[in-house]
């Protein structure tokens, strides 16, 4: 009698524990695929953070190396008319008190 008991119980155990594992399968499956969606979701992420810091860093280093020349020259033309240029506040209509004021501020 004991033996028809242990093995009852031991068939018990056995599909119990058959049971666990497919629960347990299933689960494994679903984290899976969630861990899949999440690694396609960093992927894309770093892939429009690279484009973001390509769209803002651009402009600035292309400001950089540019921008210092033309400033210079804009600035020679614009505020030295001798130098070949009218005088930006010519151009803008300025009856004189800007310009007075930065030609104060050259003399000191």
């Amino acid at each position: 009698m004991d033996q028809e008991q242990s093995t009852k119980i031991k068939e018990d155990d056995r599909a119990s524990v058959a049971e666990l594992l497919k629960r347990n399968l299933e689960y494994s499956e679903k984290i899976y695929e969630s861990v899949n969606k999440i690694n396609r979701h960093f992927f894309w992420q770093k892939i429009v953070s690279a484009i973001y810091l390509v769209l803002i860093l651009a402009p600035i280093a292309l400001a950089l190396i540019y921008l210092p020349a033309y400033l210079g020259k804009f600035l020679q033309n614009s505020l030295n008319p001798a130098a070949g240029g009218n005088s930006i506040f010519d151009q803008l209509g300025d009856s004189g008190g800007l310009k007075n004021i930065l030609q104060q501020i050259e003399k000191k």
